[in-house]
């Protein structure tokens, strides 16, 4: 395969004064005319730039991408975004609500399920396979949008007028939710050590001194079959906020599909 490749890049030089470099490379071998073009708007800047390039690939990062953070329950620990994953400062890894919770699921037997679905449609099993992957992406974006729009909404709620979504489907979700009024702590991270917890809340809704009730999204099409699955994680929350001190009366369920609806338990036993 034949590959083209432009870099080009703003050089400063003097005060208010710059040169733009533009590379352009042909070649068959891509990672090599990618070193090419950089080493070359390198030297360029080496040569005529007021102050030397910071080179970030020099940078150490922590493996794993893991990151300090300061938790809710005003614990240090780690976390990874690119693994979704949580240690102590010693290394040791934390169980999430999610991990927990799967055990509480269903598990779907795409093994015995895929071939029948594609015999019975008569194609070839890879593409329904790569149907229910692309499906699944979707449900996921929709729900990521539902989740991200209300942790806006909750954390600049004294200038909400300026973080509702322009997208229709999605302002009347946030207009019809009917909790907009009520004080709710978004995208809490929680931990408890000691006993090795932790995960993140959607909404810790506060109703006194360290007592309220936890919620959570939802953009499940058949909720009914996920709902013991979503008031354990939950429960799962509710006994670290618990173990602190807070007095959780609930867990609450909120789904949207065309509309909002809500499904709320008492805090369930959690076995660790």
């Amino acid at each position: 395969m034949n590959y083209k490749i432009k870099v080009s890049s703003t050089i400063p030089v003097v005060d208010y004064g710059n040169i733009i470099p533009t590379i352009e490379l042909e070649g068959t071998d891509y990672k090599k005319l990618e070193k090419l073009a950089t080493d070359k708007i390198k030297d360029f800047w080496t040569k005529y730039a007021k102050a030397p390039l910071k080179d970030n690939s020099l940078i150490e990062k922590p493996k794993g991408g893991f990151r300090k953070i300061t938790t809710f329950t005003e614990e240090t620990i780690m976390y990874s975004d690119e693994e979704h994953c949580y240690m102590d400062l010693k290394g040791n890894k934390l169980l999430s609500g999610s991990v927990y919770a799967k055990q509480f699921a269903k598990p779907f037997d795409k093994a015995r399920i895929l071939p029948l679905f594609a015999k019975k449609h008569n194609t070839d099993p890879e593409l329904i396979n790569t149907m229910w992957q692309d499906n699944s992406e979707l449900s996921l974006f929709f729900g990521n949008a539902i989740h991200k729009m209300l942790e806006n909404y909750f954390t600049y709620k004294e200038l909400s007028c300026y973080t509702k979504p322009k997208q229709l489907l999605l302002l009347n979700a946030l207009n019809t939710f009917p909790l907009l009024d009520t004080k709710i702590l978004p995208e809490i991270a929680i931990s408890d050590v000691k006993r090795k917890m932790t995960g993140r809340i959607d909404g810790l809704v506060v109703v006194g001194n360290k007592e309220g009730y936890i919620i959570d999204y939802k953009t499940d099409a058949n909720i009914s079959k996920n709902l013991n699955k979503h008031f354990n994680q939950l429960s799962f929350y509710a006994n670290i906020l618990q173990h602190f001190g807070w007095n959780i009366t609930k867990v609450e369920i909120w789904n949207y599909t065309d509309k909002w609806a809500s499904y709320e338990s008492e805090v369930l036993e959690v076995k660790i």
